[in-house]
């Protein structure tokens, strides 16, 4: 028996993927840079392979992608938080998902992780895991195209949500130096072009705050631009027609939205949503190095908008890596 860390684990794991032998899998998690140990596998080589997609915290694009192998047999099962690899003579038990963990976490989000586990060719142990996983593999479901769309929703709701590896960084640089802990959250820098609220929209916010006076913290809103998502993130720039710039701060749209429409004079309509003044996001502040960051190169943000008089969104990390170029 031999015991396994971080400098020896994922060595001994490949090994497993690139002999001939038929390979027995059960690991609950699974992220997309698993695909590198299956690309070259031998093309006899036969892999029974059970996760858990109904955690969402394993990736369903990367198991949708092992679906067109031929030979890889996949199952599901919602109870699995096992990590075992094992074949003929040959088996690794220990705490590591495959790039990836119950957290959701996927590529350089997992750097620091502290990984332990054992290897043994011990023959009873062997015999053991094999009646284990053939009882774990009839008790799991099958898996079909027609699902994997399903678990695809819950993975991406699960990765918004995860919770962030804190460092003592401004938040731009935080997604510098880590932009796989920021992928696919719902951050977005705010662009907008006119300033000037219509004196409905005002009065419709006026009214919004005396209904909502419970409402935490302070609230502000755009003016015909519902399409912000819900339950986001926002970094808020003015960038006006004559370049003057504005940066607003960080701003948290509600879970659920909250939108109030008007009657414009003229008799067209309009509407409010409301956001709510943040001090950071998921831990990060904008700093003063942030904010100069970002006036320095706001047109290089502005060439992601093809009509430079319309608001626009920008995900976190597109912004931050253009940022920076």
């Amino acid at each position: 028996m031999e015991f396994l860390q971080n400098n020896n684990y994922l060595k001994k794991v490949e090994i497993l993927f690139e002999n001939q032998e038929e390979l027995n899998i059960a690991v609950a998690f699974w992220g997309i840079e698993a695909w590198q140990l299956f690309k070259n596998i031998p093309s006899n080589k036969k892999i029974n392979l059970i996760c858990n997609l109904e955690s969402s915290a394993c990736n369903p694009f990367l198991i949708e992608t092992l679906m067109d192998i031929h030979n890889i047999q996949l199952r599901t099962n919602r109870l699995l938080h096992a990590k075992v690899l094992f074949q003929e003579n040959n088996a690794i038990i220990g705490s590591a998902n495959i790039s990836a963990n119950g957290l959701g976490f996927e590529g350089n989000e997992l750097n620091g992780w502290i990984e332990a586990g054992v290897q043994t060719n011990d023959t009873a142990a062997i015999l053991d895991l094999k009646d284990w996983f053939q009882k774990l593999w009839d008790s799991s479901d099958i898996l079909f195209y027609e699902t994997i769309e399903h678990y695809k929703i819950l993975w991406q709701s699960h990765r918004n949500s995860r919770p962030v590896n804190s460092y003592q960084l401004s938040l731009l640089d935080a997604v510098k130096y880590d932009n796989d802990n920021f992928a696919d959250r719902k951050i977005y820098f705010a662009i907008y072009r006119n300033r000037n609220a219509s004196d409905e929209a005002i009065e419709k916010y006026e009214s919004v705050k005396e209904i909502h006076y419970s409402l935490p913290g302070i609230i502000e809103f755009y003016e015909d631009w519902s399409d912000i998502p819900d339950n986001a993130d926002i970094i808020s720039i003015y960038f006006g027609p004559r370049g003057g710039l504005i940066i607003d701060g960080t701003y948290k749209s509600p879970e659920k939205a909250l939108i109030e429409s008007f009657i414009r004079e003229d008799e067209t309509e309009g509407e409010i949503k409301i956001v709510f003044k943040s001090n950071s996001i998921h831990g990060y502040k904008l700093s003063k190095s942030d904010k100069t960051l970002i006036k320095q190169n706001i047109e290089k943000l502005m060439s992601f908008q093809p009509n430079p008089h319309d608001a626009f969104l920008i995900p976190i990390v597109d912004g931050v890596t253009k940022l920076n170029e």
